[in-house]
């Protein structure tokens, strides 16, 4: 059986009640999007965890009556701008928009119909303005726990990873419902970040409900459609417009990516027809009994969007109409649909690989609009018990580089698909008993191509106290790849005490040092087409090796030439598949 996910339907005809001028329609939209910035500066500065408040692991999003989205805060978990709304309708079918009333807040984490493992946790607010209903302010965030086990890939089912939250209000009528809070403090090995962020984003939903009351005072607007047929018609038809520019066809890449036992295999089917787009991957990996890297299909749908979204529309602010024009296809039991109850905390593994198909598939027809393969999305957790015997558990969220694209160099050290921070080392430090010895860029650890990938970094911590590390890795067993031409980027080396550890939770005696060497983006075009200044620069900064000049990029000066570091190597990060 084969699922098309499509976001909400096609809203080109609506009819528009009360028709806005473009002038007004920007500035009104604007303000919607500011009020999700305030909720989103809310979230992190109430935040107790260093995964919300320091890595920004979350998103806000505004929904019209009927759930779809309206406006996100800026920087935004963009996963969570697709799977929210979606998320907010479940809920609705579920509970019943009859049985809401102004002050009730709810609450799940179920993966199928959220973001696709426990730790994302939904908390979403409606709005009532006059009496109705008008809308829903809603928050995904990856809470620091959510019981189960503690390592990444070690369950066989979702039992096995923590506690399941159907939809349930967590608030009635404004006063908690202390049943739903209680449950969660006893299942959560650290309730005082978990309780708290919850509150924090509860009080977030409040800010962004008061500030939607008052844009509707302003304006004399009795709800949101006029606006929301406004955002939605336009949104939808602009990205309609720039697939009508696209030259009809089947386009296909098939990939290969870290998996866990196995390796991930991808097979990208992407549909172009008229106005629309449909992306199929059937023919990919079937889900697997161990390791957690199953997608649920929310989980595939919104990494995809958010890749088209980024090619096709990136200038547009993010809302449900300019995904109208897209759909996703995966057949159930698939790594990228997979069933209840499959184990699927390391997702993220799998998923943050689609853009490497998808881009490939599409280059040939579009090559101004997409890039390279990105190293991205590893993940260090340490846990333990402090002195007082309380536990502790924080995270560490480091990037490699972005891919190059037909413009420029990708960026160094950031993610994508998403976005999100690393925290502060003093941050990470003064949560758990580790010290940060280094954290550089690497040099030689991106793609060579005509515009190179973006650089990963080399990282070293070092253990004060016993301490529980686990290591969440990608692109370890095979590089994020080139493009039209570019050169892969080296692979990821992880190593506890100078050994490759367990993809499992590893005691870590003081002194010890866990290293990461995350490597950066693949490169796009062939190497030797680079301009010779940006790999004379690239040699002065200490980017690039004088080997790597002479060898790859072909400088026939190099030997000449002052580096910052002459003669480094980024030993210990091979390329291609080991």
């Amino acid at each position: 059986m084969t699922r098309i996910a499509r976001p909400a339907p096609s809203v080109t005809a609506v009819a528009n009640e009360q028709k806005l001028d473009p002038v007004a329609v920007e500035i009104m939209w604007r303000r919607l999007i500011t009020i999700m910035d305030e909720m989103d500066k809310t979230v992190k500065r109430t935040a107790f965890s260093t995964i919300i408040g320091e890595s920004g692991d979350f998103a806000c999003v505004l929904m019209d009556e009927q759930g779809r989205a309206l406006a996100q805060s800026t920087f935004s978990t963009t996963l969570f701008t697709v799977t929210i709304p979606r998320t907010t309708r479940f809920c609705l079918r579920t509970i019943g928009v009859e049985n809401l009333e102004d002050g009730d807040v709810l609450i799940t984490n179920d993966p199928w119909q959220g973001a696709g493992h426990l730790p994302d946790v939904n908390v979403i607010t409606p709005v009532f303005h006059g009496g109705s209903l008008i809308g829903f302010v809603g928050t995904c965030a990856h809470v620091p726990d959510i019981g189960g086990h503690r390592g990444y890939f070690n369950a066989s089912e979702i039992f096995e990873e923590g506690l399941q939250i159907p939809p349930l209000k967590l608030y009635r009528r404004g006063e908690p419902n202390h049943d739903v809070f209680s449950f969660v403090e006893r299942n959560v090995r650290v309730p005082e970040l978990v309780i708290g962020d919850l509150r924090g984003i509860v009080s977030a939903g409040n800010v962004g409900s008061r500030r939607l009351k008052d844009f509707l005072s302003d304006y004399q607007l009795a709800d949101l459609r006029s606006i929301a047929s406004e955002v939605l018609g336009r949104s939808e038809e602009a990205v309609r417009a720039v697939l009508r520019e696209v030259p009809d066809g089947t386009y296909q890449h098939e990939h290969t990516a870290d998996g866990y036992a196995e390796p991930l295999f991808i097979k990208c089917r992407v549909v172009k027809d008229g106005d629309s787009l449909h992306v199929d991957l059937t023919g990919s990996s079937p889900q697997v009994k161990y390791g957690a890297v199953n997608c649920t299909m929310n989980a595939t749908l919104g990494d995809v969007l958010v890749c088209m979204k980024s090619m096709l529309a990136p200038s547009i602010p993010n809302n449900e109409g300019q995904f109208a024009p897209l759909s996703v296809e995966a057949p159930l039991g698939s790594i990228f649909n997979c069933t209840y109850p499959a184990s699927v905390q390391a997702r993220s593994v799998s998923i943050v690989h689609l853009h490497d198909a998808l881009y490939a598939a599409l280059e040939p027809i579009l090559p101004d609009r997409v890039h390279a393969g990105t190293s991205t999305f590893w993940a260090v957790h340490a846990a333990g018990t402090d002195e007082t015997g309380k536990q502790y558990k924080t995270h560490l969220i480091p990037d490699g580089g972005m891919g190059g694209s037909a413009h420029k160099d990708g960026l160094d050290t950031i993610r994508f698909p998403g976005n999100g921070s690393m925290a502060p080392a003093e941050v990470f430090e003064s949560k758990a008993p580790m010290l940060m010895r280094k954290k550089e860029l690497a040099i030689d650890s991106a793609g060579a191509g005509r515009f190179r990938g973006g650089l990963g970094q080399h990282i070293v911590i070092e253990a004060l106290e016993e301490v529980e590390i686990t290591i969440r890795p990608n692109n370890a067993m095979f590089a994020a790849p080139g493009l039209a031409g570019g050169l892969p980027a080296p692979r990821g080396v992880y190593l506890i005490d100078g050994e490759k550890p367990p993809l499992a939770p590893v005691r870590v005696e003081p002194g010890g040092e866990v290293e990461l060497r995350i490597p950066g983006g693949g490169g796009y075009g062939a190497p030797d087409q680079r301009d010779r200044q940006r790999v004379r620069k690239d040699l002065a900064n200490g980017f690039i090796s004088r080997q790597a000049a002479v060898d790859v990029y072909r400088l026939e000066d190099a030997a000449a030439l002052h580096t910052t570091e002459a003669d480094r190597t980024n030993a210990g990060a091979p390329r291609g598949r080991g």
